[in-house]
């Protein structure tokens, strides 16, 4: 995620100076060929950073959090880390801080970012905004328990599609299709609905109600996903991915 980040920086924003510190050499050799600054030492500018990102996993905040306040001085730090809470933060002696819980898809600029900042002063939430929305869409919320059930949904949520992609090209290939058609009606057809979605306005429901004629061949399908209860099934994956958030904080 730091790494689709920072790409997604260094390209929309190429004036932007852009510093990672990484400490697995393969993984900075992917930085560098892509352009992005990554020296085997972090190397910390005269004047400071402006703003530092966190985006490592939060088993390893413990032996970052002793050095992470002289790296970042009083630059506003960002947290991608799922589960670390701004208290946490605050306790490694960081006084601006932001929770930030962005998916995957920032890597192409149609990413879902959802900042908690609640302290942060307008300026610097400004900045904050200004780089995500740079990767799509991001929205703010104050109350940091939601921070959770944000993870769940649009966090963990690319994972989920890709499953029923996975599960969907399966079933077509079981029914004769062979794989590159298979591939190729799953992707457009994932993207035209989530496109259909987005630019209707329509609420899901209705869409749906659109698409099932009855005694059809679609409520059959949804008949079967009705009856193995997949909106309980989806809820309950839900509620793990946020119950797993909750253990992690």
């Amino acid at each position: 995620m730091g790494a689709a980040l920072a790409t997604c920086w260094r390209d929309g924003f190429p004036d932007l100076n852009i510093t990672v510190a990484e400490t697995h050499a393969e993984k900075r050799a992917a930085l560098i060929a892509r352009g992005i600054h990554a020296p085997e030492e972090l190397e910390l500018p005269e004047d400071g950073f402006q703003i530092v990102v966190v985006a490592i996993k939060p088993q390893g905040f413990a032996e970052l959090a002793p050095h992470l306040a002289d790296i970042a001085g009083d630059a506003t730090v960002i947290s991608i880390m799922a589960g670390v809470s701004l208290a946490t933060l605050k306790a490694a002696g960081l006084e601006y801080v932001a929770r930030v819980m962005p998916n995957t898809p920032v890597s192409i600029n149609e990413g879902m970012s959802v900042i908690c900042a609640p302290d942060l002063s307008d300026e610097r939430m400004q900045d904050v905004l200004f780089l995500f929305e740079a990767a799509g869409r991001a929205d703010i919320i104050n109350d940091e328990a939601q921070m959770h059930a944000v993870t769940a949904i649009s966090g963990s949520g690319p994972a989920y599609v890709f499953a029923f992609m996975e599960a969907l090209e399966k079933a077509a290939i079981g029914m004769g299709l062979d794989a590159e058609l298979a591939r190729a009606l799953v992707k457009q057809t994932l993207t035209g609905a989530a496109l259909l979605a987005d630019v209707s306005g329509e609420d899901p429901a209705e869409l749906r109600r659109q698409v099932t004629s009855p005694g059809g061949t679609t409520e059959a399908a949804l008949k079967v996903l009705g009856d193995e209860g997949f909106a309980e099934l989806v809820e309950k994956a839900a509620k793990a991915s946020r119950n797993r958030s909750e253990a992690l904080s």
